[in-house]
């Protein structure tokens, strides 16, 4: 039995069927950054790599915007401290 990778047309597709509104030039580099071997589509092997990809990506940004929360409410302390002098 034959697999059937998805290429970029059937990226594109699915894309559009989500409802997702992008465009095609970043769908088209999102599967160029899936298709690891280059071989027009995309695999398990790969699908699996660029999701672990976009769980640490997710993973990293929640940790900034955790960060960047805290630095925020400091500044705001600060500034409340400011204003009582």
């Amino acid at each position: 039995m034959t697999h059937h990778h998805p290429g970029p047309l059937q990226v594109r597709k699915l894309v559009d069927k989500g409802g997702y509104k992008a465009k095609l030039e970043d769908i088209d580099s999102l599967f160029a950054d899936m298709d690891i071997d280059h071989g027009g589509g995309i695999g398990i092997g790969e699908l699996k790599l660029a999701l672990k990809k976009l769980e640490q990506r997710t993973r990293e940004a929640s940790e900034r915007a955790i960060r960047q929360r805290e630095c925020a409410e400091l500044f705001r302390q600060k500034a409340a401290l400011t204003e009582e002098v």
